[in-house]
């Protein structure tokens, strides 16, 4: 039996499944909607949602978002976030987990203020 996840199958469903979530505003999909991807790939849509747990991207219908919460956060929105402040493209950022892309979008907004207030002449350094 050949090797169905290979790294080119997962960064293909990385990108399908980013691109089903964000056509569906961000909520979780339905079975058929898995069952969908699967049939892209030849598999089962257990496995399409098994491989996605483990890539820590899959969104649970029953996940309960808090609003305001870090942790409700979706990778996907980080990515876009990150993506759209820096000008890099959510492919170079693809592979990084959320913890990583967190932190790298809070460091990214405390630059931004940084150089708002340098900007904007709040450095009062005038000798």
């Amino acid at each position: 039996m050949a090797k169905v996840w290979t790294e080119e199958t997962t960064a293909k469903l990385s990108a399908t499944y980013a691109a089903a979530i964000e056509a569906n505003s961000g909520k979780a999909l339905e079975q058929a909607q898995l069952k969908a991807i699967g049939q892209q790939f030849d598999v089962t849509e257990n496995s399409v949602r098994q491989k996605l747990v483990s890539m820590k991207e899959y969104v649970s219908p029953d996940a309960k978002a808090k609003v305001g919460s870090p942790s409700a956060t979706r990778k996907i929105e980080v990515v876009k976030q990150i993506a759209d402040t820096t000008g890099l493209t959510v492919d170079s950022l693809e592979k990084a987990n959320k913890g990583e892309l967190e932190a790298l979008a809070a460091f990214v907004e405390q630059q931004a203020a940084i150089i708002d207030d340098l900007e904007s002449g709040s450095d009062d350094d005038t000798e």
